[in-house]
């Protein structure tokens, strides 16, 4: 437009029948392709995993201020694609009439007998680009794995399957618990526990910290079993993970067993009674160390129980 010195450009844009936002759209244009390559260049130095938000931080880094919508826009056009995947969300909810159990571990993680107490979750695990999902089952008192199964579903037959690999006598247990979630709250599940006279524990709704063994042990696996290999089925999974627990449940050293395997640990204070927690009984984990914690409710003291030095 020559005349917009003496015309206002609305008043042009209304007598050529062309909207405002045409007019300054082409006066923005500008040529992209130096961006692109930047982009691209970025992406690909950084193995595919770098996203809009962190390309953006890149750029800025080399004095390049770039929205991550445009950003987006530009990736989109080259098909460069993030190798994170988006995070799965579980619509999973508990639909089962009866009651929900209460939370009777409350949190005490330092298990007293061997097989007594037993511990379980339900985790995510991506392959071929499908959702699968893995039913762990670890002894509480060393550590050990030792039941789990895998399958497409998440629901009672994955954690029965769990349930049936495990080879210890069940008729020690005396606690089994698990988050909140109908593949643990069901007759199936019920029923099995109460065939073995096994009491049934839960956390409270959206509490993590109720299953913090569980939830350590998922990040475990997934950090340094499901990132490092390549699976190429399900049954494929399976072999090299009953690989896994055994060099898990032998051989690796777990900090909190005193940097000794949980097999190791098993046959060293698996004669052990600590449900008294009595020093002159108790394996040196149990000993008493510190100041007693008192707790927010009823005033109680509860002890930490540490490696003995």
């Amino acid at each position: 437009m020559h005349n917009q010195h003496k015309y206002r450009i609305s008043a042009m844009c209304k007598v050529l029948s062309v909207p405002r936002s045409t007019y300054y759209y082409r006066g923005k244009l500008r040529d992209e392709t130096w961006l692109a390559d930047k982009i691209t260049q970025i992406f690909k130095d950084n193995k595919s995993a770098y996203g809009t938000r962190r390309i953006k931080a890149s750029l800025a880094a080399d004095g390049v201020i770039v929205s991550e919508r445009k950003i987006g826009r530009i990736m989109k056009s080259l098909s460069l694609k993030s190798t994170h995947t988006k995070k799965f969300k579980s619509n999973n909810k508990v639909h089962s009439s009866d009651s929900i159990p209460s939370n009777q571990l409350k949190r005490d993680f330092n298990g007293t007998k061997q097989h007594e107490v037993l511990v379980s979750d339900v985790t995510y695990i991506r392959l071929n680009k499908k959702w699968h999902y893995l039913c762990l089952i670890v002894d509480l008192f060393g550590r050990v794995i030792v039941g789990f199964s895998i399958g497409t579903r998440r629901d009672a037959k994955l954690v029965e399957s769990a349930l049936c690999s495990i080879s210890i006598d069940l008729r020690k247990t005396r606690l089994f618990h698990s988050d909140q979630g109908s593949e643990y709250n069901n007759k199936i599940v019920c029923s099995f526990l109460s065939s073995m006279g096994i009491e049934h524990s839960m956390s409270a709704k959206g509490t993590p910290h109720d299953n913090a063994v569980l939830e350590s042990m998922n990040n475990i696996i997934k950090t340094e079993f499901v990132k490092c290999n390549v699976f190429h089925d399900i049954y494929d999974f399976r072999v090299r993970f009953s690989e896994f627990v055994h060099w898990y449940n032998t051989k690796r050293l777990n900090s909190s067993l005193g940097n000794m395997s949980p097999l190791n640990w098993c046959q060293k204070y698996g004669k052990y009674d600590c449900s008294k927690k009595n020093i002159s009984t108790c394996p040196p984990f149990f000993v008493k160390v510190g100041k007693p914690l008192l707790t927010k409710k009823g005033g109680q003291t509860k002890w930490y129980y540490r490696i003995k030095e």
